[in-house]
């Protein structure tokens, strides 16, 4: 009996052993399944955030590509603004100053003396001069015929006159005229009578490098133009004396800094007709 159940419980081990066998087997294969499973789950994930972000970079190096990630609406204004651009026509550019001839019809005789700054036609037979140099600046009224000076107002030794125009008293009073006369270097300017030369007044001014030399009077607007020898025309408001702008004169639309360049631009005199 002994070896009966010996036999028996040894056949009983030998026939729970493949069932052992077969169960393990069967693990091991869903394993391997669930794990074939998590890495193509995780390899379409990673596949999926690739493609994504290739799509999120630029297609290209151009300009068009760039502007992708530009939002649309500054898209849309970049592109109005560039076809405003290359739909407005440049204004024309103005023509250049007209340079014409002159014809000499007369001479007159003059004070070969006189160190002329300053020359306004008061009449047909008459204008008025201003004369520099430190001690012998006057402003005078000369016949033009005989180049006899009528009339003249001596100024003190430490003026030395420069630029002269005549011009509208007040703006409210057209009938009420004044000569205004400019100094060199002692920036006082002087109102005077047109008719006795009275000094009337005087007025401090200041310019770009602190002198005065041409001057004319604009009496339709009420202005007066003003140069100092630099690159800039100074415009004043007559009646407060006070400068109202200063624009560089230019030389086919260049500015010029050079006062050599320029030292020609010194006395001036206003034509109404080409305002």
């Amino acid at each position: 009996p002994t070896s009966k159940m010996a036999k028996g419980k040894a056949s009983k081990s030998k026939t729970n052993g493949p069932q052992k066998k077969n169960k393990t087997s069967v693990i091991k294969k869903e394993d391997r399944k669930r794990s074939r499973w998590m890495l193509w789950t995780i390899g379409s994930v990673v596949i999926a955030i690739v493609a994504i972000w290739i799509a999120s970079l630029p297609s290209g190096g151009d300009e068009s590509s760039s502007n992708a990630s530009t939002p649309t609406t500054e898209r849309k204004a970049s592109t109005t603004k560039q076809t405003t651009k290359d739909t407005t026509t440049s204004p024309p550019k103005p023509q250049y100053t007209q340079q014409g001839t002159y014809e000499l019809l007369e001479t007159y005789p003059h004070d070969p003396k006189a160190f002329t700054q300053g020359l306004e036609l008061k009449n047909s037979t008459h204008f008025y001069e201003s004369v520099g140099m430190y001690k012998e600046s006057a402003i005078r009224i000369v016949e033009m015929s005989t180049g006899k000076v009528i009339q003249e107002t001596k100024l003190e030794d430490h003026y030395f006159a420069e630029g002269l125009s005549i011009c509208r008293g007040s703006s409210t009073d057209s009938t009420s005229d004044e000569l205004i006369l400019l100094t060199w270097k002692e920036k006082t300017a002087f109102r005077i009578h047109p008719e006795t030369l009275t000094i009337l007044d005087t007025f401090d001014y200041t310019t770009t490098n602190g002198q005065g030399w041409g001057l004319a009077c604009d009496n339709e607007k009420n202005r007066m133009y003003v140069t100092d020898g630099t690159q800039f025309l100074h415009t004043w408001d007559h009646d407060s004396m006070q400068q109202i702008s200063k624009v560089p004169i230019t030389y086919r639309w260049r500015n010029q800094p050079s006062v050599n360049v320029l030292h020609n631009v010194n006395e001036l005199e206003w034509d109404g007709q080409s305002s």
